[in-house]
């Protein structure tokens, strides 16, 4: 399996501010263990450059949010918490 790093990366526009990592899956229809698997990999990669992560299961479509739901809620957030507590309104709006 090879795993796509392309970052999602917003800046936040002070000088030295936050860099969040936004991650998702292109692939809707992944169980839910693959999901923390590719996701576990990707909060690694963000730590180890200084990056923070933040998990986004609610702006793209997935297997565990009814369609309805999309742009709503964070299907991540009903089995797991973010890795760091930090929202997604944090992520994109920093």
């Amino acid at each position: 399996m090879k795993i796509n790093w392309a970052p999602h990366w917003l800046r936040q526009n002070a000088p030295g501010g936050k860099t969040y990592y936004i991650i998702r899956r292109a692939d809707p229809m992944v169980g839910l263990f693959s999901n923390y698997i590719v996701f576990a990999g990707h909060i690694r990669f963000a730590l180890a450059n200084g990056l923070l992560p933040v998990i986004d299961m609610r702006n793209f479509p997935n297997a565990y949010l009814e369609p309805k739901l999309l742009g709503k809620e964070n299907a991540w957030e009903y089995y797991f918490r973010q890795p760091f507590d930090i929202s997604l309104e944090e992520a994109y709006n920093g």
